[in-house]
């Protein structure tokens, strides 16, 4: 039932797990070697063989020199809905959204972070009945297909709360690396 009205709501989330150690960008060639060729700083720092060179560095230092580079990230799903959901049916509901958005994007599922917002004011078409709103932000990954699974499989779960697939609105966002932190540091270094 929804519960727009409620003076309460509840926020859970699900966090599978850590991406792994910290990882500190190499510095170790000079700056006149780095920067040879006649390209100024500014230049060389934004070339596509030095953002190439600190993903790799990043990567390998983090301990995911085996993964893909594009698989590497935080894929986040959030939903915010006007519906109160029991606190065991909202965790098997949790646990169901973290694998399909590891399966979909390919990414490994303790990189994934699942967020419900439940039982807030929420209104759809000026009146109150059962909705939710969701964003799937991820570090690649976002494409027409990707985006249409989890559509359908996040619609089809929260039909299960009286929430028909016609009352959700699912914004999906791919974030540039140096958009998105991670442990005091971004993903592009």
């Amino acid at each position: 039932s929804s519960s727009s009205s409620s003076s309460s709501s509840s926020s859970s989330m699900l966090w599978s797990g850590t991406i792994g150690s910290s990882a500190v960008l190499s510095r170790s060639r000079s700056r006149s070697s780095m920067y040879a060729g006649g390209m100024g700083v500014a230049q060389a720092r934004r070339s596509p063989r030095n953002t190439r060179l600190r993903s790799m560095r990043f990567t390998q230092r983090s301990g995911l020199a085996n993964l893909d580079e594009n698989c590497i990230g935080d894929p986040s799903l959030t939903v915010t809905t006007n519906v109160n959901m029991d606190k065991d049916q909202k965790m098997e509901f949790m646990k169901q959204a973290s694998k399909l958005v590891s399966s979909t994007l390919g990414k490994p599922e303790s990189y994934v972070a699942i967020a419900v917002n439940d039982g807030v004011s929420l209104m759809w078409g000026g009146e109150d009945t059962p909705a939710a709103l969701c964003q799937l932000v991820s570090l690649g990954a976002i494409n027409l297909e990707n985006n249409k699974k989890v559509s359908e499989g996040v619609c089809e779960m929260l039909k299960n709360f009286g929430i028909p697939g016609t009352k959700v609105y699912i914004e999906f966002r791919d974030v540039a690396r140096e958009n998105m932190g991670y442990d005091g540091r971004t993903f592009a270094g």
